[in-house]
């Protein structure tokens, strides 16, 4: 860690950082169950048709965003407890951290085919708006 072991100074960072990763753990688990719970009470739901490739793509999607979830938030922060004094790792931590917000709109709303239409019918309207004036 790039903080001195002074007095248990140490602890101002492995504090918050434990209680960030178990956070995050936590929130991971009750997300998964609900989201497996949910599903579970689709199936039943589903059980009277066939459950078509988009369900399968709704559930695979869910899923992912589950787990990009908890990767984005919670990993940059092991960075911190495999820190040996190297400006590389705090470097990269930063960046992460920097860019968690970026990850999570990229995964909510790029990839979210919904948002990309909205987005589209937005540019679109933005751009017909735009007439040229003649003088």
């Amino acid at each position: 860690c790039w903080l001195k072991n002074m007095r248990g100074f140490q602890w101002s960072l492995l504090g918050p950082l434990y209680f960030i990763l178990a956070s995050n753990l936590i929130l991971f688990i009750a997300i998964f169950i609900t989201v497996t719970l949910s599903l579970k009470g689709l199936n039943s739901e589903i059980l009277q048709r066939t459950q078509t490739l988009e369900d399968r793509k709704l559930i695979r999607t869910v899923l992912f965003k589950t787990m990009a979830q908890f990767f984005i938030l919670g990993c940059p922060w092991l960075l911190v407890l495999i820190n040996c004094n190297s400006i590389v790792l705090e470097i990269i931590f930063m960046i992460l951290i920097s860019q968690q917000g970026t990850v999570i709109f990229v995964v909510h709303c790029v990839l979210n085919q919904e948002v990309r239409q909205q987005y589209k019918k937005w540019l679109q309207t933005l751009c017909l708006r735009k007439k040229p004036t003649t003088v």
